[in-house]
């Protein structure tokens, strides 16, 4: 079972997203990590993730304003990008 770093109902959503498609099985999912760096997710898994929590909020992500927003490859900091813009 995947521990979540995390009391916030989105946070946990794609907490549950990453568990079942992680490239590795982490039994803690920090969402301030970056994704990407700790190998949790690799390129393809975060676009995947990226898509999903897209659907979820009904919006997509600007990517010319990512440059804007710094932590993109967190779930914070993508929770954050969804929730600010």
């Amino acid at each position: 079972m995947t521990q979540i770093l995390s009391d916030n109902g989105m946070q946990a959503k794609a907490c549950d997203w990453i568990a079942a498609n992680a490239k590795t099985k982490a039994p803690v999912i920090d969402t301030g990590a970056d994704l990407l760096e700790t190998g949790v997710l690799d390129s393809v898994g975060f676009l995947n993730l990226v898509m999903f929590l897209e659907g979820e909020f009904g919006a997509e992500i600007d990517f010319d304003k990512l440059d804007e927003h710094g932590d993109m490859t967190s779930v914070r900091g993508l929770l954050s990008y969804f929730e600010n813009n």
